[in-house]
């Protein structure tokens, strides 16, 4: 049932000789996913993720394993492309501290990206701000958060049509701000992948187009008023609708 077998790279023997409902002994121990000859009832053979034995599980514990190796690689991908393996260590510890827990991987990824967003928006780098709020988006969407996720991917769109760019701190430097503007209008676009999660979520939610252009305005009105966009949210929401092609159910 696995959908990790890939990943899996040794192929250790299975543990236990014992239907995993009913407790009676097995004759022959199965190889793959098989009825319990007493109980009827479906065995699976899983690989636990912490100790990478194999053993007999129910449904409900092979689904359970399931999502032990897909957090880990979906958690594992992102901190590779982070890759901020020091900022991921010291929040740890700062939440460790604050908790007086042990902090979840998702706490310590949405802390770091926290960190990088006020540093991109610090320098003036619109571009990396709207591919970690991206980033924030899949995040949550991760812990099944799908109305805040979706009011993130919404964020981004309108970000990523006002055009916006890395400049790195330019205040000082009016020539360079007006040849580099923060955001140009002229690079704005949005990213078919952004307007499929959007989709996806809309289907999801059983949303109507008219309830993702209350989302998109409500999210974007203090996103307008703290970056100081050029076009506002009622601007880009046509553009948003075309991309969408998204007709009411």
């Amino acid at each position: 049932m696995s959908l990790f077998d890939f990943f899996k790279k040794r192929k250790p023997q299975i543990i236990g000789d014992t239907c995993p409902y009913c407790s009676k002994k097995l004759e022959k121990i199965p190889k793959r996913k098989s009825k319990c000859p007493f109980c009827r009832k479906t065995i699976y053979i899983e690989t636990r993720f912490k100790t990478k034995n194999k053993i007999l599980v129910t449904e409900k514990e092979a689904e359970q394993t399931e999502k032990e190796w897909h957090d880990h690689y979906f958690y594992s991908g992102l901190c590779s492309e982070l890759n901020d393996p020091e900022g991921l260590k010291n929040m740890r510890i700062i939440l460790r501290k604050r908790f007086g827990r042990e902090p979840s991987e998702n706490d310590v990824i949405w802390g770091v990206l926290n960190q990088h967003l006020i540093r991109d928006a610090r320098n003036w780098n619109w571009g990396l701000y709207s591919n970690t709020r991206y980033t924030m988006a899949k995040l949550i969407r991760e812990e099944k958060k799908l109305e805040q996720s979706l009011s993130i991917y919404l964020e981004v769109c309108y970000i990523d049509l006002n055009g916006p760019n890395n400049i790195g701190r330019p205040e000082n430097d009016p020539e360079l701000l007006e040849q580099f503007p923060s955001f140009d209008l002229k690079t704005g676009f949005i990213a078919p992948g952004i307007i499929y999660e959007v989709k996806e979520l809309m289907l999801k939610l059983n949303l109507r187009l008219k309830d993702v252009k209350k989302i998109f305005i409500k999210q974007n009105i203090q996103v307008q008023k703290g970056l100081g966009l050029p076009l506002s949210p009622k601007e880009c929401w046509t553009k948003i609708k075309e991309n969408i092609n998204y007709s009411k159910p």
